[in-house]
């Protein structure tokens, strides 16, 4: 059974706005609001398969699923060719966390998984500009996460680094 804190828990972690849950709810942005702001208002069993449908699709699993499948590959197959390794690699470590919020981990992993794609805005196979659009993406999921991006998460990385080299 879902609550109103369930509702906006599941919006946050979807990255989608009230419009478009109520939209594929069949409902009014009113019922939305009215859900995120009583927490523990029970919501409708009407509303609970399109609800359940809607985390299966969750594209933060997807992406999960797709950085733990390629991530620590696509770094040793680039080892010398990409010179923010050590932040991609903390902000895996980072996302991985048990203790990283639910929304930090969606944005790590959306992150690394733009980052392993071989094919994104700059083709990684450009000589030199190749990963400066996933250098980007990198950076900023860091600069995101940096309340949480803690020296842990850094060390961890060069050790893991170490041990290639």
């Amino acid at each position: 059974m879902f609550t109103g804190e369930n509702i906006k828990e599941l919006r946050v972690k979807l990255g989608i706005q009230q419009t478009e849950l109520a939209e594929k709810l069949n409902t009014t942005v009113h019922t939305i609001r009215y859900w995120e702001q009583n927490p523990n208002v029970s919501i409708k069993s009407k509303y609970e398969p399109i609800l359940k449908l809607l985390l299966e699709e969750n594209v933060y699993d997807e992406n999960m699923v797709l950085v733990n499948d390629g991530f620590f590959k696509k770094i040793k197959e680039n080892l010398a060719r990409i010179p923010f390794l050590r932040d991609a690699i903390a902000l895996y470590f980072c996302a991985v966390a048990p203790e990283t919020p639910i929304k930090m981990k969606a944005i790590a992993f959306a992150a690394l998984a733009y980052f392993i794609m071989p094919i994104d805005a700059i083709p990684d196979a450009i000589p030199i500009a190749g990963f400066t659009d996933d250098a980007a993406m990198i950076i900023g999921a860091i600069a995101t996460l940096e309340s949480i991006m803690t020296d842990e998460y850094r060390i961890k990385a060069e050790e893991w680094l170490n041990k290639l080299t």
